[in-house]
């Protein structure tokens, strides 16, 4: 209700950055309720907003509500490319959190796939790029991770984990 009123206000007011972070906040909202439809709804006119003010940062964003949509429902191909567009993204814009996120979900992608040396490599560069910035794994995010690591493990020997880790951690020195 409260996120409702905001994106009123913002309208009202014509602000084109408020309304688009108000919009992005409820597809948020809806993806935690579980309502798909209208996450991705609200996120598809939060591509336009944030087009429209040429914020990479906000459509890398995006990108990655979608791809969490398309990973939600089972659709691998439509998961990887909005994840890769997201670091795409990310990267033009120099964000180094918005690119965790995109290599995070790039390498669940991986997981779902059944491809844990590609899995592995994207999260050794995830974990070159957070050591590099200083960023830690958020709270909220530490079960989803442990869980991807222990389903890579479960998957590769430990010398082949350990080289697809080190080839992800050796793609940020190039």
């Amino acid at each position: 209700a409260q996120l409702s009123e905001a994106y009123r206000i913002r309208k009202e007011h014509g602000s084109t950055a408020g309304i688009a972070s108000v919009t992005f906040n409820l597809s948020q909202l809806a993806i935690t309720e579980g309502n798909a439809p209208l996450a991705r709804s609200l996120l598809e006119r939060c591509l336009g907003l944030y087009r429209e003010l040429g914020d990479t940062v906000g459509l890398a964003f995006v990108r990655y509500g979608l791809g969490l949509l398309c990973q939600e429902a089972d659709d691998h191909a439509g998961a990887g490319a909005e994840f890769l567009a997201a670091l795409t993204f990310a990267h033009e814009a120099e964000d180094p959190y918005a690119a965790a996120y995109a290599l995070d979900g790039l390498g669940r992608n991986a997981i779902d796939q059944d491809r844990p040396e590609l899995a592995a490599t994207l999260h050794g560069h995830l974990a070159w790029l957070r050591s590099k910035t200083g960023m830690a794994v958020h709270e909220m995010d530490h079960a989803a991770y442990d869980r991807d690591l222990a389903a890579i493990r479960a998957r590769l020997d430990d010398a082949a984990f350990r080289a697809a880790w080190e080839a992800g951690e050796l793609l940020g020195l190039g």
